[in-house]
């Protein structure tokens, strides 16, 4: 009888890097759309924060496909598109000529956020309805500071210096609107702001 000596899959480490990935997606979710914004513009340095990104999640593309071949996953479409996300959130957009816009793709990271948020709620059944209801705070948490930075952008010009206070406005409006409060203090000056408040 043949005995197996290759070391144990470090998995620690694997959940170790794959909560590190996780609240990177969940600050670049963050960061990115806010600095589309023209009000932020400039907030950090954008080749510094590129280059960091991109060692990131290629490393963690890297990892994907090496543990896709070997556990036999790369024959599922599910897995290649996973796979294929997690490359295009992985390309240096901070080196493409006028490619400021292409780092949105990186927002293709929550992909995998969401993945491993399913594969927690498999493997913690009986806690199910407390993560259901982390897993629906967290993406409403990411969709109202998205939909702040659209009410913000749709505002037009704003001030360097009223940002932030712009910005809490925005967020107050976004979360009133999506809940469903709608207090009307904060109301659409703009049509594309109307149009937004429509569609929340």
């Amino acid at each position: 009888m043949a005995v197996d000596e290759t070391p144990p899959r470090p998995q620690f480490l694997l959940h170790s890097w794959n909560v590190l990935i996780a609240a990177t997606a969940t600050a670049v979710a963050l960061y990115i759309p806010l600095t589309e914004v023209s009000a932020f513009k400039g907030l950090g340095p954008e080749s510094a924060v590129g280059g960091v990104l991109t060692a990131l999640f290629g490393l963690d593309f890297v990892i994907q496909v090496y543990q896709s071949r070997g556990q036999g996953r790369s024959k599922k479409p599910g897995s290649r598109f996973g796979v294929a996300l997690d490359l295009l959130s992985a390309l240096p957009f901070f080196l493409i000529p006028g490619g400021h816009h292409l780092r949105l793709l990186r927002l293709l990271k929550l992909y995998r956020v969401g993945q491993g948020m399913r594969r927690l709620s498999r493997l913690h059944i009986v806690q199910g309805t407390a993560l259901k209801l982390a897993y629906f705070l967290y993406w409403l948490a990411i969709g109202i500071h998205w939909i702040t930075c659209g009410w913000i952008e749709l505002l037009g010009t704003v001030a360097p210096e009223s940002a932030q206070i712009v910005y809490v406005d925005a967020l107050y409006w976004a979360t009133s609107t999506i809940t469903t409060v709608g207090y009307g203090d904060i109301v659409p000056v703009t049509i594309g702001q109307r149009c937004m408040g429509s569609a929340s």
